[in-house]
């Protein structure tokens, strides 16, 4: 499993790439919550294991917090060297959707997302944000018609955005096993 710091770390070298422009502290804790999020809705596991706690500025890591608080509202820098290749290709792919969804939002905005969101809500202020509460709130949101995607909606996306699916897949099972097979 990777750890947050690992997440944290790809979307601030990532913004070096050009996707992300802006990686604030206060952005990069709204975009390790979204991607927790779509990681246990989308394989029921979490991507990293560090807590998510509920915060006056919303969604926040607080070791993620504390690593570059140095940074005050700045923009974080890249990391040298940073090995993109430690991530399994399921990962990449909750990143990537993460990055096409949120990357366009300001940290404030990402901050007042979170602020109406029922995980942040429905938690006292200080107390960790349960992965239950995130995984239901994001199973709730990704069933919506809004977030609703068919097989063939889903093999276009991949195919065109993150890997090459194969042909012989025709359901939604033998899709489930193909993505836990990475």
């Amino acid at each position: 499993m990777t750890s947050a710091l690992d997440i944290a770390q790809y979307f601030i070298n990532h913004s070096y790439g050009g996707q992300l422009d802006d990686v604030t502290n206060l952005k990069l804790q709204k975009l390790l919550y979204y991607a927790q999020g779509y990681s246990l809705a989308l394989y029921d596991e979490p991507l990293f294991n560090e807590d998510i706690m509920n915060w006056d500025h919303g969604t926040v890591v607080p070791c993620i917090y504390h690593e570059f608080k140095c940074f005050g509202n700045q923009i974080i820098q890249s990391t040298p060297n940073f090995d993109m290749t430690k991530f399994s290709q399921q990962v990449k792919n909750v990143l990537e959707l993460v990055c096409r969804d949120y990357a366009k939002y300001s940290g404030w905005k990402l901050r007042e997302m979170t602020h109406n969101e029922s995980p942040w809500i429905n938690t006292k202020r200080n107390e960790v944000i349960t992965q239950d509460s995130i995984k239901s709130f994001f199973n709730e949101r990704l069933s919506c018609e809004e977030f609703n995607f068919d097989l063939d909606c889903m093999k276009q996306m991949l195919d065109t955005e993150f890997v090459e699916m194969p042909n012989n897949i025709s359901t939604l099972s033998e899709f489930d096993k193909w993505l836990a097979e990475g």
